[in-house]
């Protein structure tokens, strides 16, 4: 069963509002590991289009109120993003190849890690909230 998709938008624009920038972060971080210049600023471009390409993804499943178009959008939108991870570093920061898919790998992996804490705490809170209706 969906969430009204009120909610789901409102959960979807808190978590957009940590990812984005934490996924700028991520990025940064991944490059510094293979010593590839780049700042946090620049490093929020490709963050922005990663965040805004995976919540307007995110959106379309509980919109149709079908459980398998949800499905598959869920999928697609998985797709679609290791894509953009692996080769938005190519294409944005202008990193050879073989470096644009280790940064974007390593930061793909940051990534999985930041989206399940605060999927973690999103839940938490929603959660509360929901035990608060019923009380």
């Amino acid at each position: 069963m969906f969430l009204p998709f009120k909610q789901h938008l409102l959960i979807g624009i808190v978590s957009l509002v940590f990812t984005i920038p934490l996924g700028a972060l991520m990025l940064f971080f991944s490059a510094k590991i293979f010593k590839k210049e780049l700042s946090y600023v620049k490093a929020l471009v490709p963050a922005l289009i990663v965040g805004l390409s995976g919540f307007m993804l995110g959106l379309i499943g509980p919109a149709s109120g079908n459980q398998v178009v949800a499905t598959v959008m869920g999928l697609v939108g998985f797709f679609v993003g290791i894509t953009l991870y692996l080769t938005l570093p190519k294409l944005l920061l202008k990193y050879e190849w073989p470096d644009s898919l280790k940064v974007g790998a390593v930061w793909f992996g940051f990534m999985l890690v930041v989206s399940f804490i605060i999927g973690l705490i999103v839940v938490a809170i929603s959660l509360a909230f929901l035990a608060n209706t019923f009380v």
